[in-house]
């Protein structure tokens, strides 16, 4: 969808800002663990100077940044309660296809796989991984309680999204028309963000009722400490 996007064959879409890295490596910044305290805090800096240089960035590889979106924290899912990040040494995770995020899980020593949210779930049932992280809103949608019935709350990274247009369909529209297409995306995003807050509620539980359980991590502190270095080894790569 993205590249269509970019290559003017669709005219807009939306997604997280993960999925347009490929373009846009700086958008990694804002998948660092533990870097933002709630969603406030994300779009506080995404309404500056750092979330104009990334629209600026995007706009030079085919894309019009019309505004962010988020669709909440990532959160651990095991087939077991987690509290500590030593519990995870070993384990086999999912995880999407990028350093930053095969980087993250090596440093609390477990085994990143990159692998296809739709495949996670069989993947999962089959012991090809045994944890993963996602949403809240996620883990219901794609019924994950199922498989990995323990969530742990450690938050870690603040999944921030992004609404979008092809430069080549923006170019082509009036100034008139762009700022209603403009007006009614930051309207739209504003919604977006209401409707997760509510969704999140809801689809935890669901988890609920169907036996999903809710881990509070030991001392998030000591999450945050494990990846001491992680920095500077994604750097390296």
């Amino acid at each position: 969808m993205a590249e269509g996007v970019r290559l003017g064959s669709v005219q807009a879409g939306l997604s997280t800002a993960a999925a347009l890295t490929s373009w846009v490596p700086e958008l990694q910044i804002l998948d660092l663990p533990f870097l933002f305290r709630h969603a406030a805090h994300v779009h506080g800096v995404l309404d500056g100077e750092l979330g104009a240089e990334l629209k600026q960035r995007l706009w030079t590889r085919g894309f019009h940044a019309a505004d962010y979106i988020n669709y909440g924290a990532r959160h651990l899912l095991a087939k077991e309660p987690i509290r500590r990040p030593e519990q995870l040494k070993g384990k086999r995770i999912r995880v999407i296809q990028s350093p930053l995020h095969t980087q993250l899980w090596s440093a609390f020593g477990a085994n990143p796989t990159a692998i296809p949210i739709p495949e996670t779930y069989n993947a999962l049932v089959n012991g090809v991984v045994d944890a993963m992280d996602l949403t809240k809103s996620a883990y219901a949608g794609f019924k994950l309680y199922e498989v990995v019935p323990y969530l742990t709350e450690t938050g870690h990274i603040w999944a921030s999204g992004i609404v979008f247009f092809s430069a080549q369909f923006w170019n082509g529209l009036t100034e008139a028309q762009q700022a209603v297409f403009q007006s009614a995306a930051a309207e739209g995003a504003a919604q977006f963000d209401r409707l997760i807050v509510t969704d999140q509620a809801a689809s935890m539980q669901i988890a609920a009722e169907a036996g999903g359980q809710v881990v509070v991590p030991d001392d998030v502190s000591a999450w945050e400490g494990a990846l001491e270095g992680y920095g500077s080894r994604l750097r390296d790569r």
